[in-house]
């Protein structure tokens, strides 16, 4: 590369936090894979971006390695080395191992997954065969998915990756196209009763005093339509006033008669 292209290289705190130094150090890594350059002059443009408490830590370190006698930091990779055991805690790799092996795709998408799986296979630099990898993967993917990949042909981790993804969106397709039966809902306002156990329906009584009543002539008719129209125990209650209003009736006229011939 020309000497006249300056390189952008991120700062680094030394927070106590082993994600952001992972991803500070993921970060360099791409930018140093761009450039022709020796692992000395990583080591110096990497340090020169300390700011903070890495700055602090890497004056100390300095320092104290001369006065051991010790040879100072002069390589990328001992310097990685040496900020790996100052600035990630020791339980950090085994935490990261066990959320690794709980990783499952879930409700999450095939290619949110993949890329989360990746991250774990950068972070713990994991060194396995290509078939142990993939049956890592396939482990953790759905279990209509997963099983479908077994009728699949595939070489890599990424050719996996476009097989589970195609069948992925298959199997939405499918579920697209099925649509489930849903009960015909029932309007909130109107309310169903039903009888209790051991309990008859209720019934109006049947109009048994219409049976008592006089034959009429046909100006009753009519009253007698509407009296039909009504419901039965108030038909029932103005028949019975009615019945007593005729037998009252009856004994006025004959007490008439009677008090009529005792006057004569």
């Amino acid at each position: 590369m020309g000497s006249n292209i300056k390189l952008s290289i991120p700062s680094f705190e030394g927070l106590e936090d082993p994600g952001l130094y992972f991803e500070w150090e993921s970060k360099i890594n791409r930018i140093f894979a761009c450039y022709e350059l020796s692992e000395e002059k990583k080591c110096k443009l990497a340090v020169v971006e300390f700011s903070g408490l890495a700055a602090q830590w890497w004056e100390r370190i300095s320092i104290t390695r001369h006065n051991d006698l010790e040879s100072p930091i002069t390589t990328w990779s001992e310097l990685i080395e040496e900020m790996r055991y100052r600035f990630v805690p020791y339980y950090y790799e085994r935490d990261l191992h066990q959320k690794f092996q709980r990783l499952r795709q879930g409700t999450s998408s095939v290619s949110h997954f993949y890329h989360e799986f990746l991250s774990y296979l950068t972070k713990l630099e994991i060194h396995e065969s290509a078939e142990a990898t993939m049956a890592r993967f396939q482990g953790g993917l759905q279990r209509d998915i997963g099983n479908q990949l077994d009728f699949y042909n595939y070489e890599s981790l990424k050719e996996m990756f476009h097989v589970a993804s195609k069948i992925e969106r298959q199997l939405q397709a499918k579920s697209k196209q099925f649509t489930p039966y849903q009960p015909r809902a029932t309007p909130s306002n109107v309310t169903k009763t039903w009888p209790q156990p051991n309990q008859h329906p209720s019934t109006p009584p049947p109009p048994r005093l219409l049976k008592t009543l006089p034959r009429t002539n046909q100006t009753t008719l009519p009253l007698l339509s509407h009296l039909k129209q009504l419901h039965p125990k108030i038909l029932e209650h103005l028949l019975e006033n009615l019945c007593v209003l005729n037998v009252v009736a009856k004994d006025t006229s004959s007490l008439n008669v009677s008090m009529q011939g005792s006057s004569l």
